[in-house]
């Protein structure tokens, strides 16, 4: 061991020190959150899911209402997972560094974005069933998404449910499309995430 250890050239000693560092980390915070032990995600304010997405590939629905950040504590250490095992893998392999570098670089990045879309699906699911949207009836809500007039389509709304704001798609019962910003009321679920809305008058706020 300690003679593989020092026949390893300084750039593969960094990714292999990365790579083990980051992996019992990154088990670590697993095995504590299977046997119910809280571990933060300690997410950096960069920005929500939603703002991170939202630039790149349109709006992602759920992610505003959970406030997972793309980076945090689970997400960097799934990067560097991937940026250290893959480097060294590289360089073990005879790979020159130069073309080491950019390869462990984007593993990483894959990792790190497959990680925090796995911790978006089971936030969303956890969120889903902790809150009754039937509650957000008779709620004063905001359009996000542009509601098109009765019978022509789909919206979104944003409402406060049970303490939680939740982004649920709307259909109007008014003859005019709603802008976003528009406050509105909601009058009747219509399935789990889809609600019945009317634009509320200055008489209504």
């Amino acid at each position: 061991m300690g003679g593989w250890w020092v026949s390893l050239v300084l750039a593969e000693k960094f990714y292999y020190v990365v790579a083990i560092i980051s992996t019992l980390v990154f088990v670590v915070q697993l095995v504590l959150n299977l046997i119910g032990v809280g571990v933060d995600d300690a997410d950096v304010d960069v920005g929500s899911a939603h703002d991170a997405l939202d630039a790149g590939a349109g709006h992602v629905d759920g992610a505003h209402s959970t406030g997972l950040g793309v980076i945090s504590v689970k997400t960097v250490m799934a990067f560097l997972v991937g940026f250290g095992w893959t480097g060294a893998i590289c360089l073990g392999g005879g790979m020159r560094l130069g073309f080491a570098i950019p390869l462990s670089i984007v593993a990483g990045a894959v990792l790190m974005l497959l990680v925090f879309w796995m911790l978006k699906i089971f936030y969303d699911l956890a969120e889903t069933g902790n809150v009754d949207t039937k509650n957000a009836v008779g709620k004063t809500a905001t359009v996000y998404v542009s509601v098109p007039p009765a019978g022509q389509g789909r919206g979104q709304i944003q409402v406060t449910v049970q303490g939680r704001l939740r982004e649920l798609n709307a259909v109007a019962q008014d003859e005019e499309a709603l802008k976003p910003g528009t406050h509105v009321r909601v009058v009747k679920l219509l399935d789990a995430e889809t609600v019945l809305v009317k634009k509320m008058e200055v008489r209504d706020v």
